[in-house]
């Protein structure tokens, strides 16, 4: 059996009208390519992503997005200095339910440091009032700008000693460690592994972490 995977775009209420009657167009278009490939004997995976809307607020510093996002009820995301309502259409239930499961994991062994959440899927951890670790659980959603977009918005903050993203589904985690001479080394590690990190005097283990992770 051949797996096709289709990424549908949700447009956010900013589009105009235009743009969601395209969008709209498009998504009925995919939904016709599905119900043909799956009479066929194929199996289709829909994945659903928001299409970014338009910035809340700009020109902003990221300290400026952490100060606002404190006080916010919505969730929002940073993005070249431009701050966004955070859509999470896209991530089903059950995704939801793990990504919450180690995330909360991570809140627990955390505990002693200050932290934040920024994002329904990202934990950022501060030593002395400086961001020095980010710790992502990925959602199909989020991998592509966790991988791209967003890694390089994080590297430009001179605090930042770990970028660290987490598997949703089993024990494994990617690393990257910034280096003396300002690189990223990448790590990646899995199983009953123990990770160490030096910037902020702590080492987490993913036995520990992913115990219990629900299945379904």
């Amino acid at each position: 059996m051949v797996l096709l995977e289709i990424w549908v775009g949700v447009s956010p209420p900013s589009l105009s009208s235009i743009g969601s009657e395209v969008m709209l167009i498009a998504q009925v278009l995919v939904i016709a390519v599905c119900l043909v490939y799956a009479t066929r004997g194929g199996c289709v995976n829909v994945v659903l992503w928001r299409m970014r809307s338009a910035p809340v607020k700009t020109a902003l510093s990221f300290e400026q997005f952490l100060e606002f996002e404190s006080s916010s009820l919505e969730r929002h995301e940073f993005v070249n200095g431009n701050i966004h309502v955070y859509g999470e259409a896209g991530i089903a239930h059950n995704d939801v339910v793990r990504i919450e499961h180690v995330l909360h994991g991570l809140q627990r062994v955390l505990a002693v440091f200050e932290l934040q959440v920024v994002r329904p899927t990202e934990l950022l951890v501060f030593v002395a009032g400086e961001l020095t670790a980010v710790f992502m659980v990925l959602s199909s959603m989020a991998e592509l700008l966790a991988r791209g977009e967003k890694w390089q918005n994080y590297q430009t903050i001179p605090s930042l000693e770990q970028y660290v993203l987490l598997s949703q589904s089993e024990p494994l985690a990617e690393v990257y460690t910034r280096q003396a001479d300002g690189s990223r080394r990448y790590q990646s590690f899995s199983g009953a592994a123990i990770i160490s990190f030096p910037s902020i005097s702590f080492e987490l283990s993913l036995k520990t972490l992913y115990a219990d992770l629900p299945v379904n």
